[in-house]
């Protein structure tokens, strides 16, 4: 194995360092994807809520009240029984 000369290896840390540097600009705009992608996701949930979009099966069902016997009171004047 030759040694090798100061300048050989002077470029080789040279060339590790852009290697680094490469990987990092690469890292960054992966983060600027993941922070807007966060800010999308805050501002979906927040439309959601502002909307009144349900978000629970409980929520999705729209009913005045349930009776013991199984009736339902879907609106002032609706009725329905549930089998």
């Amino acid at each position: 194995m030759a040694k090798k000369t100061k300048q050989e290896a002077q470029q080789e840390r040279l060339s590790l360092a852009e290697k680094r540097n490469r990987q990092e600009r690469r890292n960054k705009k992966s983060r600027k994807e993941r922070e807007q992608e966060k800010r999308k996701k805050k501002q979906e949930r927040d439309r959601r809520k502002q909307k009144g979009i349900p978000t629970t099966a409980q929520q999705s069902i729209p009913y005045i009240r349930m009776l013991q016997d199984g009736i339902c009171q879907v609106t002032k004047t609706f009725f329905s029984k549930t089998i």
